[in-house]
């Protein structure tokens, strides 16, 4: 969808005076102010999150997937600047995707797929992301672990925040500025766009069978 541009009319009385005589003139002419509303937000899926194979067959028990990146920034579970498309000169650890927790089973030791979503919307501006847990699923619920990058309008110097299921994390997405002065070997911020990486906790609903593929959906908010 196309942004809608709006104009406002505006009629501005203009008065003149003389000293000479008492006559009084007023001359009246149309001046034009206008504005573009901001752009629609949107958000896609670039990396589908994955806990892969081996959860237990068990009710009521949980596995971990990790989002973190090096020891450093462990707890704004940061997995990489690359990953994030950030220039802050931290590369991802090894945790990244780590499986954790009895209800990984065979999955533990092994690495599940980290979740990444882009968001579009107007360069420089401050978007509001809530990451919706499950609560009430049929085969398992979801607390969401992760974080967006938020960047700084310059080199070098992006984060990543902390993003906790249902609580609000505010995001600078990338502008033109983002791409000027990065050192060499960082990520390189696209203006215009933000990520979202997801990990967390799923805690099986119910006792499953062999083989059985669970799949269940949480929604994104954002919003300006």
């Amino acid at each position: 969808m196309q942004p809608r541009k709006s104009k406002i009319t505006l009629a501005l009385a203009v008065i003149a005076t003389t000293g000479f005589n008492a006559s009084i003139e007023a001359a009246q002419e149309a001046l034009v102010v206008g504005f573009t509303t901001v752009p629609n937000i949107t958000l896609t899926e670039s990396q589908a999150m994955d806990f892969g194979i081996g959860m237990s067959l068990a009710d009521n028990v949980a596995c971990t997937m990790l989002v973190a990146g090096d020891t450093v920034n462990t707890g704004n579970e940061f997995p990489g600047d690359i990953i994030m498309k950030m220039a802050s000169t931290v590369s991802a650890g090894t945790q990244t995707g780590d499986l954790s927790g009895p209800g990984c089973l065979a999955s533990v030791g092994s690495k599940g797929t980290v979740g990444i979503y882009e968001i579009s919307g107007i360069e420089g501006g401050t978007v509001k992301v809530t990451v919706n847990d499950i609560t009430a699923g049929t085969s398992f619920n979801y607390a969401a672990v992760g974080c967006v990058a938020s960047y700084d309008g310059s080199g070098d110097s992006d984060t990543c925040s902390a993003i906790a299921g249902g609580s609000v994390t505010s995001a600078v997405v990338a502008a033109s500025g983002d791409t000027v002065g990065n050192s060499s070997g960082t990520g390189i911020p696209v203006p215009g766009k933000t990520l979202i990486a997801l990990g967390g906790i799923i805690t099986t609903a119910k006792t499953h069978t062999a083989s059985e593929v669970m799949t269940e959906s949480f929604s994104i908010d954002v919003t300006y």
